[in-house]
């Protein structure tokens, strides 16, 4: 492979990691109070369906990354948050409710701009003397806004969980609800309140997709991303800045398919597209066994579903 092949594959990989982890990281708060959304691709697919809609409409990249941030977050409110905290219905049920509903909703509403073009586009915007770093500048420092926007996000997230008195309580509230609530925090409260960020966070993570990486709206576009971000929450031990490089591992792994193409390798595409969907899996099945340990304990339990 060419050095020039493999520097605009690096950038391309970058790029493509950034909706995993808006996803990821929206999946991760969600955990973090005690909660599990598997319908973390449904969210995806009606944030980038609106995001793309509406940067259509009002031909600004930016408002349609805004929708997107919104109608994600109103969605998991209404059709996940709700029921799950509120009328105490199954999470994994109501999960993948959520997964198909939003897969249908997407559908629906997008099919009528599935050959509209988005003729505006978020520039690039390179950091001054880190884009200039040979080898890496272009690769890390030279990404459109949202790219950036992650990493603060992420680190933001991080700072959160372990650096302030609100974090220490929404981790108790994933620890141990119990003892939380007789120590007098809102535990319902706050899962709302994350839930519903999370899922924020999440078609945030899809609207990136049609808006940024894409630039155009077709059903199915997430193809399986939200699976993936649900995954690396696992990988990295709901560690929020793990997700940083776990996320650009895969967004190597999402782009071997162009590669392959590119240097025309003997290997069917389908194949090529594989690995990501199979390290998935691999993880669910290697880490999933001993992560349980390093998982909020008191995940998908149902105490103070009611409100008490």
């Amino acid at each position: 492979m060419s050095w020039d092949l493999a520097h605009v594959s690096l950038i391309g990989a970058v790029l493509v990691a950034v909706p995993l982890l808006y996803a990821a990281l929206g999946e991760l708060i969600t955990e973090r109070v005690g909660v599990m959304n598997i319908g973390i691709e449904g969210v995806m697919s009606v944030g980038a369906a609106a995001g793309f809609i509406a940067a259509v409409k009002s031909h600004d990249p930016a408002v349609g990354l805004l929708v997107g941030t919104a109608v994600g977050g109103l969605f998991t409110l209404v059709f996940f948050a709700l029921p799950v905290l509120v009328f105490r219905t199954s999470e994994i049920l109501v999960g993948f409710a959520v997964w198909f509903i939003g897969l249908g909703a997407s559908a629906q509403f997008g099919q009528s701009y599935a050959q509209e073009p988005l003729k505006a586009e978020i520039p690039t915007l390179k950091i001054p003397l880190l884009g200039a770093i040979p080898g890496i500048g272009d690769i890390l420092f030279a990404q459109p806004w949202p790219y950036y926007a992650a990493v603060l996000m992420a680190v933001a997230v991080w700072f959160l969980l372990t650096h302030t008195a609100h974090g220490l309580n929404l981790r108790g509230v994933g620890d141990d609800p119990a003892a939380s609530y007789g120590s007098g925090v809102p535990v319902l409260r706050w899962q709302l309140v994350y839930v519903s960020l999370g899922g924020a966070l999440m078609g945030l993570g899809g609207a990136v997709v049609s808006v940024v990486l894409t630039q155009h709206w077709q059903s199915g576009l997430i193809a399986g991303r939200g699976w993936i971000a649900l995954a690396l929450v696992i990988f990295v031990g709901w560690r929020p800045l793990g997700l940083l490089w776990a996320t650009y591992l895969f967004g190597i792994l999402l782009t071997l398919e162009h590669v392959g193409q590119a240097e025309d390798w003997a290997i069917p595409a389908p194949i090529l597209a594989m690995p990501p969907y199979l390290a998935t899996v691999a993880i669910l099945i290697v880490r999933g066994r001993r992560g349980h340990r390093l998982a909020p304990a008191a995940l998908g339990t149902s105490f103070l579903r009611g409100g008490r």
